[in-house]
Order: C-alpha cells, then structure tokens, then sequence
C-alpha cells in the first residue's frame, strides 16, 4: 500500500452511513505506516544530533509528524464513527433481533450485523445495551420507541378510581374518581399505562 492509502480507505468508509465490515487489514496498514514514519522521524533526530539542523531536516521532521497526525486522526474518526452508529442503531430501535427468541430471519440478521464488527464493539455493543435496557426499565411509563411527537397535547380524561395529587407544571390537580379532566398528556401517561384512567375521544 503506497503512502497515504490506508487513511483513504478508511475515509471512504466514513461516507457510508451503515456499518460496514470492520477494516483489520486497512488499519493495521495504517498501523504499520503510522511506525515506519515514526522510525523516519527518529532518524532524522538521529541525524540531527551534533549536525547543523537545516531547513530542510525541520521541514521533513515537520511533515512526518504531520502524516502521523493525520493518520491518528483517521484513524480515532473512523472508530468514533462506528461507535456512534453502534449507539444510534439502539437508540433507533434496529437492534431487536439482538434479543432472544428470534426467527430464522432475525437470526440471520443478528449474524451479518455481528459478523461486522470487531470483538471490541460487541462488547461495546453489550454494555450499551444493557445500560440502555436498566435506564428504559426505570421509566416504564415513557415510550421510548414513538420518534413521532404526540397530535394531541392536552386530553380529556375519565378517572375509574382516586389517583391523588399530581403536578401539571407550577400546578397541583387532585384527581378524583368518576371526574372528568382535561389535561396534558405527558403529566398523565403513567396513568393511562396503569388503566387507572380512561381518555375520552
């Protein structure tokens, strides 16, 4: 691989927006540039040892380091990009065949999605989700899946039974039963999951 090609290919996965097969030959071409420029540079310092430092030598210097940079920089871009797209594809609801009981198709699915990446983001990949399932288990009461804001803000509701007191903003309304309310959604949704409520269409 000519200099500079490795970082291109890598840079040419960024544009993508699915998660591609993790590169191993084309970052440890990068990894293995990455040294060789790294041993240019120290013979150059070498060189420059009890020798007149010219201008030339601090220009070399200068641009080996520069395709180091820029190569860690790739580099750290392109994992950065597949991490994030690792957390969207949870976040968006595209890893449920990652659960148990699957269907043939789902575990195809799970295999191709794996089977693109490296050890590393599977572990990622575990503990993302595993955080995500505690912190959606400690508010049963928001439906995290719905991406679509609410039509209606404010409802009317019946109440089947007391439900106590709640806070609407600044404000606190004693739900009582058998009473009609009309209120915001999002103060109430813990009582429509619980059927306590009933909305009135």
């Amino acid at each position: 691989m000519s200099l500079g090609e490795a970082g291109k290919k890598l840079l040419n996965d960024l544009k993508s927006s699915d998660i591609l097969p993790y590169n191993f030959n084309t970052v440890n071409a990068l990894q293995i540039e990455n040294e060789l420029l790294r041993r240019e540079m120290e013979d150059l310092k070498l060189h420059a040892e009890g020798n007149e430092i010219t201008t030339e030598l601090s220009i070399n210097y200068i641009v080996l380091r520069n395709l180091i940079l820029r190569n860690e920089r790739i580099f750290h871009g392109y994992l950065f990009h597949r991490y994030v797209n690792i957390g969207n594809s949870i976040l968006n609801n595209e890893c449920k065949y990652l659960n148990s009981h699957q269907s043939n198709h789902k575990k195809e699915a799970k295999n191709n999605f794996l089977r693109n990446l490296c050890d590393d983001e599977k572990t990622y990949l575990n503990i993302y989700q595993n955080a995500y399932k505690k912190y959606k288990s400690e508010f049963w009461f928001i439906d995290f899946d719905t991406t679509e804001p609410p039509l209606e803000l404010f409802i009317c509701i019946f109440t089947n039974e007391d439900c106590g007191v709640i806070m609407c903003g600044n404000d606190m309304v004693e739900l009582k039963k058998h009473k009609l309310y009309h209120l915001r959604k999002k103060y109430i949704q813990h009582l429509i999951e619980s059927r306590k409520i009933k909305i009135i269409k």
